[in-house]
This record gives C-alpha cells, sequence and structure tokens, in this order.
C-alpha cells in the first residue's frame, strides 16, 4: 500500500546535461527503501499514536507536513512541544 511512484530521467530538465545515478539511488534500491519503511518504521508511528491517546499518558504525538517551508515546519513542531518556534 502507498501511492509511491518513481519517475526516472536521463537528461536535466534544466540544462539537458545527463544525469549520473548513484548506487544508492537505483530504482531497485528507493523501492527496498520504501518497503523497510512500512514494515519497520510506519508500526512506530502507529505504537506510539496509541501510546499518545491512553488516559494519564505523558506522551505527545503529532504529524507535521514537512514539505512546508522551514518557517512553517519549525512552528508547527514549536507549537507540539509547546515551545516558542526559532528566531528566523
Amino acid at each position: 500500500p502507498g501511492g509511491y511512484r518513481a519517475a526516472w530521467a536521463e537528461y536535466d530538465d534544466a540544462t539537458g546535461e545527463s544525469l549520473v545515478q548513484r548506487p544508492d539511488d537505483r530504482e531497485a534500491t528507493v523501492r527496498d527503501r520504501l518497503r523497510v519503511y512500512q514494515e519497520q518504521t510506519g508500526p512506530l508511528a502507529s505504537f506510539y499514536r496509541a501510546l499518545a491517546d491512553r488516559a494519564g499518558a505523558n506522551i505527545r504525538y503529532g504529524v507535521v507536513d514537512g514539505s512546508q517551508e522551514v518557517s512553517s515546519v519549525q512552528a508547527a513542531i514549536a507549537d507540539l512541544v509547546g515551545e516558542p518556534p526559532l528566531p528566523t
């Protein structure tokens, strides 16, 4: 499960230069990393979410969209932990 789709290119869209593919950036490697994430990291998120939902738990669980601007991500994290955002 998961909506991951990789697009592989041979040339840089902006410069037209040939792209070099590192061994750790091959499709099979990326697919394996996604599989490992889903099998090992995904369950940890569920575990901590459930732990935080227990009555009397002294644990917070939150989700932050890391694809936003850095300042927005910092502010969201600061809000989750109850601290003022870092100065910019």
